[in-house]
């Protein structure tokens, strides 16, 4: 009976011993949490009127530097290379993820992903993980691999999620929104940007919230709901304009002329750009210029302004060629191709034409090179050159089905059509000209479709 008595005793002590364990834990945790949660809002609300890029994974920092530099007091420490990647960046070589991370936010692409294909997964925390796959999905995102970016996005979302790094959820779910957005899958996008934008105005996080409803502009005007691509457009612009952040402004200035463009409403659009517009320096301004000239030569070149559509392009791929931004690089490369092309100056079109198929060679990305290909067919097919002309139409027809384009097969289809009908073999024009007409019919009987039809069949 004795050995009864202290065995229920001793049981509850132990009991208490753990309840009051579990509690004492439950209490930092909360604790911890809380403290998380206030740090950062308080590096947040810093945040809204930088607009240069600035390294949000403070805590990861402070772990690393207290780990490898034993540092005491690290806050103000932490908080002035918070707003200074490149000096932060000096602290944590022995740090691959967060060296990747940094070398990204500085835009610093080739080496980022230098450090990424570097980095083993199994030696990494589930944070740390998650980072990774949010970087690689950005990448995969710019190479158009839209699959392995929503893929990575999603799993790095999972992650954070688990680690209540909510505003990593937030900027993952803004860039789930663009994958989405790209893919056509435009409900979902509109989910995806509404809970960012929720997370981020949460966090006072008043940038990200107006870059968050800037996308939502994009993804409407997609959808060609250009009077609430306007709205949302406006109303980031009224956020950027209090913050006092002068290119992020422009650049929605720049995509309400994209929006007006769409629309067919040059004159407007025009307006907009040289709104816009201003002297400055650094390489967010070099982003923006670039695309600020590209939409210009772009509104030049639907209204056949051949000449000016030239200059423009080649401005911009002087901006951009200061970036990294090889999308912006290949679509001026095309600009400056098309103008040459339509002022008869062959040799001109044709070299830009083939620096385009070289760069894209070099750095894929979603750029379609079809229109490089299909361009040199035309090239050659108005100099008589058939046999190199058939060729470029071949390849350019090849890339296109790769991709399941319809409407670039449509027309390469049509313009080998023609070549087969000069080269005297009318059944294999015929075979071709059928073949365009049931691509382009995929889209509907619209006016893609009756352009051929009245072309294949006269």
């Amino acid at each position: 009976m004795i050995f009864t008595k202290y065995f229920y005793i001793v049981l509850f002590l132990v009991f208490f011993a753990g309840a009051v364990t579990l509690f004492w834990s439950f209490l930092r945790k909360m604790k911890k949490d809380f403290t998380l949660k206030m740090l950062s809002r308080k590096i947040l609300s810093q945040q809204k009127n930088i607009s240069r890029p600035v390294y949000f994974s403070s805590f990861e920092l402070k772990k690393h530097i207290r780990n490898n530099h034993g540092f005491a007091e690290l806050d103000e420490y932490c908080e002035e290379l918070f707003f200074h990647p490149e000096k932060a960046l000096k602290k944590i070589q022995k740090n691959p993820v967060l060296t990747a991370e940094l070398y990204f936010l500085l835009e610093k692409k080739v080496k980022t992903r230098d450090v990424l294909e570097r980095i083993k997964n199994a030696k990494l925390s589930r944070y740390a993980h998650a980072k990774k796959l949010f970087l690689e999905a950005t990448f995969a995102l710019e190479e158009g691999d839209l699959m392995a970016a929503s893929e990575d996005c999603a799993k790095a979302t999972a992650l954070f999620r688990k680690e209540k790094a909510f505003y990593e959820v937030a900027e993952a779910h803004l860039l789930m929104g663009t994958i989405y957005r790209i893919s056509a899958l435009y409900d979902v996008a509109q989910m995806m940007f509404k809970t960012a934008a929720d997370i981020f105005d949460r966090f006072g996080a008043d940038h990200r919230k107006a870059e968050t409803i800037g996308n939502r502009g994009m993804l409407t005007a997609a959808q060609e709901i250009f009077d609430d691509a306007e709205a949302y457009f406006l109303e980031a612009q009224n956020i950027y304009a209090s913050l006092k952040q002068k290119v992020a402004h422009a650049q929605i200035i720049n995509q309400r002329a994209l929006t007006f463009l769409a629309a067919g409403n040059y004159k407007k659009a025009d307006e907009l750009i040289k709104q816009a517009r201003f002297n400055g320096r650094g390489q967010q301004y070099n982003v923006f210029a670039g695309f600020n000239y590209e939409l210009e030569s772009r509104s030049l070149c639907a209204q056949k302004k051949w000449k000016p559509t030239f200059v423009a392009a080649k401005t911009a791929l002087e901006f951009y060629q200061k970036t990294e931004n090889i999308p912006g690089q290949l679509e001026t490369l095309m600009l400056q191709a098309q103008a040459a092309f339509e002022m008869k100056k062959p040799k001109q079109a044709e070299t830009f034409a083939r620096q385009a198929i070289a760069l894209f060679e070099k750095h894929p990305s979603c750029f379609h090179i079809a229109n490089a290909y299909s361009l040199l067919g035309l090239i050659f097919l108005r100099q008589g050159d058939l046999p190199r002309a058939k060729t470029f139409f071949m390849q350019s027809l090849s890339q296109e089905t790769r991709n399941d384009r319809r409407n670039g097969m449509a027309i390469d289809c049509a313009n080998l059509a023609l070549l087969e009908k000069l080269s005297g073999h009318q059944n294999e024009a015929d075979d071709f000209a059928q073949k365009a007409l049931e691509y382009a019919q995929a889209f509907g009987e619209d006016e893609l479709y009756q352009l051929l039809k009245n072309r294949c069949l006269s």
